[in-house]
Formats: structure tokens, sequence, C-alpha cells
């Protein structure tokens, strides 16, 4: 029985293709691990010893860098839906998989909303704006579907409005009252 289902795990893994960019993410882990790994060992060299401020970053990124090899060689040879295309058309779908339009849509929004705050719009006039729209976008599907449906938009609209003056007052009493934290 546990041979059987063994045999099974292994015809699901050689089946599955890994999806565009997900072997890529390993060479990313090895990239920033190493990065970290550098920094930690020059801090290492400043504050030896076991208890210093540079053990726990020095064995995390180790972590992190050997977990990125393991993961690199034990997938090496994996198929791919890029395997045997050229550079960039691997590249225009790696990117086109890591960026769906809901994480360029969030993206910019977050950059705006960093901009709204720096310019001096206040956190408790861009925090609502910010909210609203974003729950807007991620529920489009149910006004958008077939069209621009304006009752549900408003439906939805109202609904949004709602929760995030929920947020904002939950946000306002636990961190302006409770713990007295002065927001941007």
């Amino acid at each position: 029985m546990n041979n059987n289902l063994e045999n099974k795990k292994e015809e699901i893994k050689e089946n599955v293709p890994f999806s565009s960019g997900e072997k890529g993410f390993a060479v990313f882990w090895l990239l920033f691990g190493g990065f970290f790994l550098w920094r930690s060992l020059l801090l290492y060299q400043e504050h030896p010893g076991l208890s210093s401020c540079a053990a726990l970053p020095l064995f995390c990124s180790g972590v992190i860098v050997l977990c990125a090899l393991i993961i690199l060689v034990s997938d090496r040879k994996a198929k791919t839906p890029n395997s045997g295309k050229s550079v960039s058309v691997q590249l225009k779908q790696t990117i086109k998989n890591i960026f769906p339009s809901d994480i360029i849509v969030t993206i910019v929004l977050i950059l705006l909303y960093c901009i709204a705050l720096y310019m001096g719009l206040g956190f408790y006039v861009a925090t609502p704006i910010f909210l609203w729209i974003s729950m807007c976008w991620f529920m489009r599907s149910r006004f958008a579907a077939n069209g621009f449906d304006k009752s549900a938009f408003a439906k939805i609209a109202v609904k949004n409005l709602i929760w995030t003056v929920i947020c904002i007052l939950f946000i306002l009493v636990l961190f302006t009252y409770l713990f007295s934290v002065v927001l941007p």
C-alpha cells in the first residue's frame, strides 16, 4: 500500500510541469540568501561568537542558501512550459506568470498610497481611499463579469465603504487610543 502511494506521488510529480518562473525562484532565493550570507559573514568578523548579534543572521542566511541549493539540484532536470524556448519568450512568460494584473494593480495602489502619505495627505485620508479602491478592485468580478453593472457596483461600493469605516475605526481605537501610536 505504501509503495503504491509513493509510485502515484512520483507519477504526479513527473507529469505536472513547473509553472513559468517557478524554477527561477530558487535562483532568486540563492542570490538573496547569498547576499545576506556575505553581509552576515562581514558582521560575524566584527562580532564573532555564538551569542553575538551576527550568529542568527549568519544561521538564517546559511539555511536559505542551503535550501536554495538543494532545490536547484533536485529540480534541475524538471520540465517547464518554457523548456526549449528562447530566452526572450521564457522571460515574457515568466513575467506574465509572476505579475498578473492583480499584483500589478496592487503594487501601483501601494505606490500611490505611499506617495499620498509622503505628500502629506495624512493617514486618515489616504488609508480609507486606498482600502476602498483596493476592495472594489478585488471584487470587480461581481459587477464587471458581463459588462459594467451599475447597480451591482453601487451595492459593492457601499458594502466596501462600510468595511473601510470599520477597519479605520478599529485602527483608530487600537493604535491611537490603546497603544498611543501616532499615525502619519
